[in-house]
């Protein structure tokens, strides 16, 4: 959520503030619970995989045909068309394990982007609890001497 999801409102009430902090604390809870559950799911990383993987097997195939149009065309070397062939099978299955690593990274990444914010909002959250508190007292001060001084007022009277 982003932090104008946990401003109060005109309809927000007295419990706003405290209902967005138990929000923050929430997300929190569940941060430490499990950190993988900020980051990209199972099924979005599974999807990056799989695209890396089609894409790399497009690649190979593409690169076969051009070895096997070559042999067409030009005849023999046979054995270094296969070890083509075998290298960018090789490439392919390469592609999808380092997709499949990378997707991790970027899960790990976006969790942790997320525990940064949550943490930011809950030190917002506080600052204006502490905010509102200075406030309020500072009003119950000046309400304070106030008293004081229409006490002091009708006491000369």
């Amino acid at each position: 959520m982003a932090l104008s999801d946990y401003k109060m409102t005109a309809t927000g009430g007295l419990r706003a503030p405290r209902r967005a902090k138990r929000m923050i604390l929430d997300d929190l809870k569940k941060a430490a619970k499990s950190p993988q559950e900020m980051g990209l799911s199972k099924s979005e990383r599974e999807q990056i995989t799989d695209e890396a993987k089609v894409a790399a097997t497009q690649q190979a195939k593409t690169a076969s045909e051009d070895l096997a149009q070559a042999g067409l065309a030009g005849g023999g070397f046979t054995g270094y068309k296969a070890e083509g062939a075998r290298q960018a099978q090789k490439s392919s299955a390469g592609a999808a394990a380092a997709a499949s690593a990378g997707a991790q990274q970027l899960s790990k990444q976006l969790a942790k982007q997320k525990y940064d914010q949550t943490r930011a909002r809950l030190e917002a959250q506080q600052e204006r609890s502490r905010q509102n508190a200075q406030f309020w007292s500072q009003q119950g001060v000046n309400l304070a001497s106030g008293v004081a001084g229409a006490a002091d007022l009708l006491k000369n009277l």
